[in-house]
Protein backbone atom coordinates (compact mmCIF):
# COMPACT_ATOMS: atom_id res chain seq x y z
CA UNK A 1 0.00 0.00 0.00
CA UNK A 2 1.44 3.14 -0.91
CA UNK A 3 1.85 6.33 2.26
CA UNK A 4 -1.10 8.49 -0.09
CA UNK A 5 -3.26 5.25 0.18
CA UNK A 6 -2.32 4.69 4.06
CA UNK A 7 -3.04 7.83 5.09
CA UNK A 8 -6.15 8.58 3.35
CA UNK A 9 -7.52 5.21 4.74
CA UNK A 10 -6.09 6.85 8.27
CA UNK A 11 -8.46 9.94 7.47
CA UNK A 12 -10.93 8.01 7.32
CA UNK A 13 -10.49 5.75 10.05
CA UNK A 14 -10.13 8.70 12.32
CA UNK A 15 -13.14 10.67 10.67
CA UNK A 16 -14.73 7.63 11.55
CA UNK A 17 -13.76 7.27 15.23
CA UNK A 18 -14.31 11.12 15.75
CA UNK A 19 -17.94 10.97 14.71
CA UNK A 20 -19.23 8.84 17.80
CA UNK A 21 -17.14 6.38 20.51
CA UNK A 22 -15.87 3.46 18.94
CA UNK A 23 -14.61 0.24 20.02
CA UNK A 24 -11.74 -1.77 18.32
CA UNK A 25 -14.05 -4.61 17.32
CA UNK A 26 -15.87 -1.91 15.45
CA UNK A 27 -12.19 -0.18 13.80
CA UNK A 28 -11.75 -3.54 12.94
CA UNK A 29 -14.74 -4.18 10.66
CA UNK A 30 -14.58 -1.10 9.11
CA UNK A 31 -10.73 -2.03 8.16
CA UNK A 32 -11.84 -5.48 7.31
CA UNK A 33 -14.33 -3.79 4.76
CA UNK A 34 -11.41 -1.72 3.41
CA UNK A 35 -9.48 -5.03 2.56
CA UNK A 36 -6.27 -3.89 3.52
CA UNK A 37 -3.82 -6.18 4.91
CA UNK A 38 -2.75 -7.35 8.89
CA UNK A 39 0.18 -4.99 8.93
CA UNK A 40 -1.69 -1.65 6.98
CA UNK A 41 -4.69 -2.96 9.81
CA UNK A 42 -2.28 -2.84 12.94
CA UNK A 43 0.04 0.06 11.99
CA UNK A 44 -3.46 2.12 11.72
CA UNK A 45 -5.01 0.29 15.17
CA UNK A 46 -1.53 1.45 16.77
CA UNK A 47 -1.62 4.77 15.74
CA UNK A 48 -5.87 5.19 17.08
CA UNK A 49 -4.65 4.26 20.86
CA UNK A 50 -1.19 5.57 20.85
CA UNK A 51 -3.21 9.01 20.38
CA UNK A 52 -6.37 8.45 22.33
CA UNK A 53 -8.97 8.43 19.57
CA UNK A 54 -10.19 4.98 20.46
CA UNK A 55 -10.09 3.86 23.93
CA UNK A 56 -12.33 0.97 25.42
CA UNK A 57 -12.87 1.85 28.77
CA UNK A 58 -13.92 5.38 27.40
CA UNK A 59 -16.25 3.43 24.65
CA UNK A 60 -17.53 0.81 27.30
CA UNK A 61 -18.98 4.04 29.37
CA UNK A 62 -20.49 5.31 26.85
CA UNK A 63 -22.38 2.65 25.87
CA UNK A 64 -23.57 1.51 28.36
CA UNK A 65 -24.98 5.02 29.90
CA UNK A 66 -26.55 5.40 26.59
CA UNK A 67 -27.91 2.18 26.18
CA UNK A 68 -29.30 2.66 29.77
CA UNK A 69 -30.89 5.96 29.32
CA UNK A 70 -32.02 5.95 25.88
CA UNK A 71 -32.65 2.27 25.02
CA UNK A 72 -33.89 1.24 28.61
CA UNK A 73 -31.27 -1.78 28.71
CA UNK A 74 -30.31 -2.97 32.12
CA UNK A 75 -26.96 -4.37 33.46
CA UNK A 76 -27.07 -8.34 31.99
CA UNK A 77 -27.89 -7.00 28.54
CA UNK A 78 -25.40 -4.17 28.34
CA UNK A 79 -22.97 -6.93 29.97
CA UNK A 80 -23.75 -9.34 27.13
CA UNK A 81 -22.99 -7.19 24.25
CA UNK A 82 -20.26 -5.30 24.93
CA UNK A 83 -18.71 -9.09 25.83
CA UNK A 84 -19.90 -9.31 22.23
CA UNK A 85 -17.62 -6.82 21.12
CA UNK A 86 -14.73 -8.18 22.66
CA UNK A 87 -14.36 -5.28 25.28
CA UNK A 88 -12.63 -6.82 28.42
CA UNK A 89 -13.95 -7.71 31.35
CA UNK A 90 -12.60 -5.27 33.84
CA UNK A 91 -13.40 -2.51 31.35
CA UNK A 92 -17.02 -3.92 31.21
CA UNK A 93 -17.08 -4.08 35.15
CA UNK A 94 -15.96 -0.56 34.93
CA UNK A 95 -18.93 1.12 33.33
CA UNK A 96 -21.39 -1.11 34.84
CA UNK A 97 -19.92 0.30 38.32
CA UNK A 98 -20.46 3.81 37.12
CA UNK A 99 -24.36 3.29 37.13
CA UNK A 100 -26.22 5.42 39.39
CA UNK A 101 -28.26 2.96 41.55
CA UNK A 102 -31.14 5.40 41.74
CA UNK A 103 -31.24 5.63 38.13
CA UNK A 104 -31.13 2.42 37.48
CA UNK A 105 -33.93 1.77 39.62
CA UNK A 106 -35.96 4.71 38.55
CA UNK A 107 -35.56 3.57 34.84
CA UNK A 108 -36.37 -0.12 35.76
CA UNK A 109 -39.66 1.17 37.49
CA UNK A 110 -40.44 3.16 34.04
CA UNK A 111 -40.09 -0.06 32.09
CA UNK A 112 -42.86 -2.42 34.52
CA UNK A 113 -45.25 0.12 34.76
CA UNK A 114 -44.83 0.84 31.19
CA UNK A 115 -45.35 -2.87 30.29
CA UNK A 116 -48.21 -3.33 32.82
CA UNK A 117 -50.17 -0.30 31.19
CA UNK A 118 -49.81 -0.90 27.90
CA UNK A 119 -51.00 -4.96 29.12
CA UNK A 120 -54.25 -3.27 30.84
CA UNK A 121 -56.44 -6.36 32.81
CA UNK A 122 -54.38 -9.35 31.97
CA UNK A 123 -54.91 -12.12 33.90
CA UNK A 124 -51.28 -13.15 33.20
CA UNK A 125 -49.94 -10.10 33.61
CA UNK A 126 -47.28 -10.45 36.41
CA UNK A 127 -45.15 -13.05 34.41
CA UNK A 128 -45.45 -10.90 31.26
CA UNK A 129 -44.12 -7.46 32.87
CA UNK A 130 -41.26 -10.23 34.39
CA UNK A 131 -40.31 -11.42 31.08
CA UNK A 132 -40.23 -8.30 29.07
CA UNK A 133 -38.15 -6.82 32.21
CA UNK A 134 -35.65 -9.53 32.18
CA UNK A 135 -35.69 -9.38 28.00
CA UNK A 136 -34.58 -5.72 28.61
CA UNK A 137 -31.90 -7.16 30.61
CA UNK A 138 -32.54 -6.04 34.83
CA UNK A 139 -31.82 -8.43 37.24
CA UNK A 140 -34.82 -11.07 38.37
CA UNK A 141 -34.15 -10.18 42.13
CA UNK A 142 -34.32 -6.63 40.97
CA UNK A 143 -37.68 -6.89 38.90
CA UNK A 144 -38.99 -9.33 41.79
CA UNK A 145 -38.51 -6.20 44.59
CA UNK A 146 -39.99 -4.01 42.85
CA UNK A 147 -43.31 -5.73 41.97
CA UNK A 148 -43.47 -6.78 45.50
CA UNK A 149 -44.03 -2.89 46.01
CA UNK A 150 -46.14 -2.18 43.51
CA UNK A 151 -49.02 -4.74 45.65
Amino acid sequence: MKDEEYYKLLDKIVRYCSYAERCLSDVNKKLYKSVVNQEVQQKIITYLIENDIVDERRYALSYTLGKLRYNKWGRVKINAQLRGKRISPDDIDFALSNIEPEEYQDILVAVLTKKSEALGDDAELFSKVVRHAQSRGFELNNILAEMKNRQ
